[in-house]
Formats: C-alpha cells, structure tokens, sequence
C-alpha cells in the first residue's frame, strides 16, 4: 500500500472541492509550486484518479484544459457490520457518488473467533461484489470499517467485544480471500474521514470528532490526514474517565467512570433506568435512545437530567481534549437532532468552566448530526488518502 503523499491530498481536496480547475489554478489553491502540481496531476491522470476537460469556447486559440474528479475511475468498496450482524456493503466512486449498494446477512450468529468473523466477511463480500457487476479489476481498494480497536496500519484487531482478545491480522485473512487490498478501519476514523471531506469538517485541516453512539468514539485529523498514535490505533477517549469514586458509574469495559457510561446512547439509556445489565443490542439501544430524548423534549425533568449529565460528562471529556492536544476545532457528532438543543447549554456551561479562558476562546465546537450515509462517504475518502502504487 502507498499512502497518498501530503501534497497529492491538497491538490485532490483542491479539485474535488473546486473543480473543474486548471493546473494555472492550482498552486494559489494549495500552496504548491507549479512544478510539483505539472509531476502531482500527471501521476493521478495516470493511475485515473482524475481526468482532463478542456473548455469549448467556440474561438480560436488554444482552449484551456480543466481538471476534475474522475467518476467513472477507481471504485472502492466500503463495508461496515450493521447492529445486526450484516454487512452493509457500498461501492463508491472517487466523488462519493453511490453506484450500488446492498446489505447481506453475514450468518456468523455469535462467532466463535476472529477468524471465523474473517470467513463470514470474506464470503459475504464476495457475494456482494457478484452481486453488484462490478468488474474485481474496478475495485481500488476495500475500506472496512469495524467497532474495534484497529491497528489501521497494520490491518490488526486488538479488542473487539465478545471475542477472544488476541491480535489478529484480519485485513490480511480477508485480503488473501478475496485478492483485493483491505485496509481496516476504526468506525470512528471511518466517520471523521467522512465529515473531513463531504460534511461539517470540510475545509479542515486539524480536528477532533467526538461521537455519541452506543460508546463514544473519537478520532483525530492533524495537518490534513489522520493522526493515530504508535501503532496505527485511533484515540480511545471515550474510556477517559470523568468521574472518580465509590460512585462512579461502570462501564461495559468493566473499569468505573468512563466517560461512554454517561455521555453515550448506552450510557444514558443506563443513567435512566430504561434497562439494567450491559447485555442490550445497539439497535435496542438505539429505540429506547429515542423514548428518552422525545421524553427530556416534551419536559420530563428526570429524562432531561439524564441528558444534561450525559453533556457535562462530555464537556469534560472536550476540555481535557483541548488541554491536551489543542485542536482548534471539536466536532460533536450526535444521532438526534434534537439532542443539539437539549445538550448544548450545558455543555457549554461546563466546557468554559473547566478551562482557561483565553483557551476556551481559542477553540470552536460544532454540534451536529453525523452524516447518514458516512459509511459511504468515509470509503471514498478512504480511496483518496490509501492508494496502491
């Protein structure tokens, strides 16, 4: 695998977010020098990641010639497990135009090993490439994203719940299956990718995204590109812990405090009553998740409690983000729109409380609604930023 270099992103940002531009465009749209963009644009023509358009002026002299995102290039093949156990498969093109997509039971029932989880999404990819026409010599690249924690470089499991805890290399068992290149994704880095290049953090170049799902899951952009730690593995935050004591509430880690047993749709649910024990689908989560914000909206004070604790928990969990690594930009992503008004006065309350002043001005944080379709999106941005030679 090659990593796209740091001055091949600029000028594909520059033509996807500005295009069609001429090559004439592009040093002032990056700060390249026009030599490096004539050697930079000709390798991407050449590997079809972009296309020339020369302008029609119906005059004489030589027309200009445009650059533009290629639609009918390279396609990757995003895939992500559903809370279900199937695989949601997407195939995408290199501007995040949908060409075919489909959801396929993986049958793995509650497996056995990573192995078996391997096998299961081997086999279903295979039936979703048939499934889809697709020619395999057409496929770039498939992003897979999985609720793990992911040793992205290395294509390795170190933790996923309710399997054995061995590393495992799995992008290299489903690779060897398929003869395609995997690369294996935190869902999280699947999701800032996603928001990096088609969503709220468009034009950034350093970020944090902190999102409430079923835990709360983080991932980081620095100077344009994802930054991960060592060993390839995405920031954990939501395992920081924000409250200390006899008291604290424990989390389905099994340690006390973390920030996912207040701020995460599992977490509130919990901090409600609505269920007892860690052993509840996502999707259940999801549903009762619901009942509790429709309840906190129309004034339940109990409800609203709950919600109020969840966002300062994650306010804490943001300034500690902002002391130790200054992003300069927190995206809060959240499944409900009505979570935004429910939880931003208190977040923000707790937030300028907890840091010095002069900081917390320094910093914006954005609330909104993760995409819906980030899985796709994250697997074309995938395409973009890891490419084969």
């Amino acid at each position: 695998m090659k990593m796209v270099s740091s001055g091949e992103i600029r000028v594909l940002k520059a033509i996807r977010s500005d295009g069609p531009v001429s090559r004439r465009d592009l040093p002032e749209l990056t700060g390249l020098a026009a030599g490096t963009i004539t050697l930079i644009t000709a390798d991407l023509l050449r590997r079809g990641f972009i296309t020339e358009k020369r302008e029609a002026t119906g005059q004489s002299g030589r027309p200009r010639v445009f650059l533009e995102i290629r639609e009918d290039g390279p396609i990757v093949l995003g895939a992500t497990l559903t809370e279900n156990g199937a695989l949601r498969t997407t195939f995408v093109d290199l501007s995040g135009n949908i060409r075919f997509g489909t959801e396929i039971e993986t049958g793995i029932g509650v497996a056995g090993s990573l192995d078996d989880l391997a096998e299961a999404v081997g086999r279903t990819l295979e039936a979703a490439i048939e499934a889809s026409g697709c020619d395999r010599k057409d496929i770039e690249r498939i992003g897979l994203s999985l609720p793990a924690l992911v040793d992205s470089d290395q294509g390795v499991i170190h933790f996923m719940m309710t399997f054995p805890q061995t590393p495992f290399p799995f992008a290299k068992v489903v690779s060897a299956r398929l003869g395609l290149p995997v690369t294996l994704e935190n869902h999280m880095s699947c999701l800032a990718r996603a928001e990096h290049w088609f969503g709220q953090a468009k034009g950034l170049d350093s970020f944090t995204l902190i999102h409430i799902g079923p835990a709360i899951g983080s991932a980081q952009y620095f100077a344009g590109m994802p930054r991960t730690g060592v060993h390839g593995i995405a920031p954990q935050i939501g395992h920081v812990k924000t409250a200390r004591g006899d008291d604290a509430a424990r989390c389905y880690c099994g340690a006390h405090g973390c920030a996912t047993a207040y701020a995460s749709i599992y977490g509130m649910v919990q901090q409600a009553g609505l269920v007892d024990g860690f052993d509840i689908a996502p999707a259940q989560q999801a549903e009762l998740f619901g009942q509790l914000v429709a309840r906190a909206s129309e004034g339940d004070e109990a409800m609203l409690e709950v919600v109020e604790r969840g966002a300062a928990h994650l306010a804490l969990l943001a300034a500690d983000i902002v002391i130790a690594t200054d992003p300069g930009v927190i995206l809060v992503t959240v499944p409900d729109a009505r979570c935004i008004e429910l939880m931003r006065g208190r977040f923000d309350e707790v937030f300028r409380a907890h840091l010095v002043p002069g900081v917390a001005s320094l910093t914006e944080v954005r609330f909104a609604v993760a995409l819906p379709d980030w899985e796709a999106k994250g697997a074309a941005a995938l395409a973009l930023e890891r490419v084969r030679q």
